[in-house]
């Protein structure tokens, strides 16, 4: 059995960040883009260790958010 714990954000309606975009009003601000999908933020590399959750919260100003471990777990192969 293998497993790895990585570090995401998570939004206090339980949806994850999982990427930016730009506004188009000026001054353009970055926005984060939140999904409830954890496998989209996994696949777009949006997970850290602890630190980096909390510096990426600080510099985007994610409102209502905080890290949250995640782990994924290799169990085993089907031997059928």
């Amino acid at each position: 059995m293998s497993k790895t714990e990585i570090w995401v954000i998570q939004r206090n309606d339980g949806y994850f960040y999982w990427d930016w975009d730009y506004t188009d009003e000026y001054p353009y601000e970055i926005k984060g883009k939140f999904t409830k999908d954890i496998n989209k933020v996994i696949l777009n590399n949006n997970f850290w260790y602890k630190a980096g959750c909390k510096q990426q919260i600080k510099q985007m100003n994610l409102q209502n958010c905080i890290p949250v471990k995640v782990k994924i777990e290799i169990v085993g192969e089907d031997d059928e």
